[in-house]
């Protein structure tokens, strides 16, 4: 059992997720993490000026981080984790 702290964005206190692959061992945990996090990182650019701009960036980038999110799951799924969400 692993446990990937932080995943979720936007709450006052992450939530701590466990990913369980009965298959896979501490290396091929990070491995995966590693490689599915690069798959879904998120860029930091986004356009305009002035109170616009700054809108424009903090809700595209909160947009992009929820879908990184989801694809960050899908990926690990995809790789034969489970996800359990920690108390």
């Amino acid at each position: 059992m692993f446990i990937l702290a932080g995943l979720m964005a936007g709450c006052a206190t992450p939530a701590k997720i466990v990913w369980d692959n009965p298959n896979s061992n501490q290396q091929d945990f990070d491995r995966d993490v590693y490689e599915c996090t690069q798959q879904t990182a998120v860029s930091g650019s986004a356009g305009g000026t002035g109170g616009v701009g700054f809108f424009m960036i903090f809700y595209g980038k909160s947009q992009a981080q929820k879908q990184a999110n989801e694809l960050f799951k899908m990926c690990m799924r995809a790789r034969g984790y489970t996800e359990h969400a920690m108390l």
